[in-house]
Parts: structure tokens; sequence; C-alpha cells
């Protein structure tokens, strides 16, 4: 049996500074990601023309997370099939040009799924509206209450996340909304 080629340690180190635990893990799912498109793509007729040096250059650019929504890439989450919708997938951005550099970016599977079944802009509406619904505003504040009782012995989870929520854009787009309604309901 051959020896498996050895891991890149710039990109290993490149990843411990998003991935600091299961590193290897984290090399291995990438590339893994990397060879299922690059063996997939010729079949469905897509030009695949994104090197591995190029692949890492995203890889390492997406920081550990989807390029679309700032969600984390978890590879322990299991949806209801079983499946892992939140691990890292890479999407071409223009899905009439194939892979290449400038046209591909790192999503999780299931926003992968979702852009790719029904188009960006439709599932960007969908986020639009999602933020708004009395529903999620719910299932938000559930979240919150039972994550709160979870981390109390945990003060300082809160002050370890401000930069992840104020580098993420829906996280800013959400704070704009519950601040503007928290107003429109005081006066």
């Amino acid at each position: 049996m051959p020896n498996p080629k050895p891991r890149d340690t710039q990109v290993i180190e490149a990843l411990s500074t998003f991935h600091p635990t299961e590193t290897n893990h984290w090399y291995d799912q990438y590339l893994k990601t990397y060879r299922d498109r690059e063996n997939k793509a010729p079949s469905k007729g897509i030009r695949w023309q994104l090197s591995l040096k190029d692949f890492w250059k995203g890889a390492v650019a997406a920081r550990g997370e989807c390029q679309v929504t700032g969600q984390p890439f978890d590879r322990y989450f299991k949806g209801a099939s079983g499946r892992r919708p939140f691990l890292p997938s890479l999407d071409r951005v223009n899905s009439h040009i194939g892979y290449q550099p400038g046209n591909v970016e790192f999503t999780t599977v299931i926003v992968n799924l979702a852009i790719n079944d029904f188009g960006r802009d439709a599932f960007l509406e969908m986020l639009k509206h999602c933020i708004t619904s009395p529903k999620f505003v719910e299932y938000i504040q559930r979240t919150e209450a039972r994550d709160a009782a979870a981390l109390s012995d945990q003060p300082r989870f809160l002050d370890n996340m401000m930069p992840y929520i104020m580098d993420n854009p829906v996280a800013r787009l959400l704070i704009r909304h519950f601040l503007a309604r928290s107003t429109e309901e005081s006066s």
C-alpha cells in the first residue's frame, strides 16, 4: 500500500488559526472536498481549472466559515437525514463557468444545495424574510435562553463571541433589526 502524501505544513499552520483543535482532521476534510469536486466536475461536464494551491488559498481565506452566511463549519452536527449540513463545500459563484480561481467560494453543504436548487437570489430572499419572521425571533429567544442557562457558568462566552458577531454580516443585520424593533416597541 502506497504511503499517503504528506500534509502541507504551511496549510496546516494556517488552518490552525481558525480550526485550533483537530487541525489535521480539518485538513483531511477540506482535501476530501477538493478531491470530490475535482473527480465529479468532468463527469458533469463542468470544467475543472482549480489547482490545489488555489484551493488552499480559498480555504484559508474563508477562515473556517461559510462565505455566504458566515456560519462556522461543523464536522459533527448531523441533520435529521444523518447528513452533515455544515461541512465545507466548494461552490461556483457563476454556475455557467467552471471551477477556477475567482469563481469559487466555500459554503456549508446546506447553503450549496439550496443555492444550486433555487439560485442565489432566491436563497438570499429567503434569508431576508427569515430574519424578520416572528417565528425566527421566537426561535432566537428560545435558543438564547437555553444557551444562557447552559453557559451560566461560562460568563466569558459572550466576550469571546463578540469579535465573531461583529464580523458576521448576518449577525449585524439581526442586531440592527432587533434594535429597530425594540425602539419601535418603546415608542
